[in-house]
């Protein structure tokens, strides 16, 4: 067997020549906004506006806490649950300044 045209068998097999992909640095993205002075300022107005109207509407005293602490008292359950010794030491090592004079 006698085989002449193996030129045409090697283009289809034959590899391509591999070329070289340059890799480029990764750019970090970064969003930004720019906003005016004036909205900055109506920015800061609307939430000092929003803070005071919510430190008006929250009561000075929250009376279901102050409900549930007389429940206890009235059961009872307040004290019996106090060990005085940790409470005199707690007090003691508060930082109310507490002294002691003794006489």
């Amino acid at each position: 067997m006698n085989v002449h045209k193996i030129g045409l068998i090697e283009r289809i097999f034959k590899p391509k020549q591999s070329t070289q992909v340059k890799q480029t640095q990764a750019t970090e993205k970064v969003d930004q906004v720019s906003l005016s002075s004036s909205a900055i300022e109506k920015s800061r107005l609307g939430a000092d506006d929003r803070i005071k109207q919510i430190i008006k509407d929250t009561p000075d005293i929250r009376i279901d806490k102050v409900n549930a602490v007389k429940e206890k008292i009235e059961s009872g359950d307040y004290f019996s649950k106090i060990d005085n010794e940790q409470l005199a030491d707690k007090m003691l090592k508060s930082d109310f300044s507490v002294q002691i004079i003794k006489k």
